[in-house]
């Protein structure tokens, strides 16, 4: 249940990939993964994409 209010309170995200990441990093807000440079919410578009460090999180989340 908390999973799908978390989803349903949060913007889409703009790929799987980031998705993916974000779900793994649950525990994190989105604001604070703002501030990490993971992630980057778009306002204009009402997306979530990658931001400057999101490669390096991808990276540690695949090994």
């Amino acid at each position: 249940m908390f999973l799908t209010t978390w989803f349903q309170s949060s913007p889409p995200s703009a790929t799987e990939k980031v998705a993916k990441l974000r779900l793994h990093l649950r525990h994190r807000s989105l604001q604070e993964l703002e501030q990490r440079n993971i992630v980057e919410y778009d306002g204009d578009d009402d997306l979530v994409k990658e931001g400057l460090r999101f490669r390096e999180k991808w990276e540690d989340f695949q090994e």
